[in-house]
């Protein structure tokens, strides 16, 4: 692919709305962003006036997969805008925080419930911080299970909450 060129550009219209309407988030917090595909399995965040290399993997700040029942927010989506997010929010304890970080399964409250629109995806704050997302599974056992990467639990297994 050219030096100038981005990968293909796509009507952000879709997600916008899953943005608004599964989390809260308001599409104008996007307004400074493009979306592109360079793939089959991501949307990227780039700025309008990015100018990737000749060759590349990957380009911008991964933001979306789109090919799943539920489309899923990347953790590094979450951990950029997830402070906008008004429902849909797991507000945890130190002790879910921690199993979260550690790929673990929770069990959600009645209160962290009551901030849940149903089963789905939801994103994982500790002390107002965005850690990450999590899949609400909305079953009996109120569980929350884990979307923490695996290439990030090492360095979470370090990190002591207070």
């Amino acid at each position: 692919m050219p030096a100038s060129s981005l990968p293909p550009v796509v009507d952000p219209a879709p997600y916008l709305q899953l943005m608004e309407e599964r989390f809260g988030i308001p599409p104008d917090v996007f307004d400074a962003w493009v979306m592109v595909r360079p793939g089959k399995k991501k949307i990227y965040l780039v700025p309008p006036d990015c100018t990737p290399p000749a060759t590349y993997r990957s380009v911008g700040l991964p933001f979306v997969r789109p090919a799943m029942k539920y489309p899923k927010p990347t953790t590094e989506a979450v951990l950029q805008f997830g402070h906008h997010a008004t429902q849909n929010v797991i507000a945890a304890t130190a002790a879910q925080a921690t199993a979260f970080m550690h790929r673990a399964p929770f069990a959600a409250t009645e209160t962290q419930r009551a901030a849940c629109t149903g089963r789905g995806y939801v994103i994982i704050r500790y002390q107002d911080m965005a850690l990450g997302i999590g899949f609400w599974t909305a079953d009996d056992a109120h569980t929350v299970r884990s979307m923490f990467p695996k290439a990030m639990k090492q360095q979470a297994l370090s990190v002591q909450l207070p």
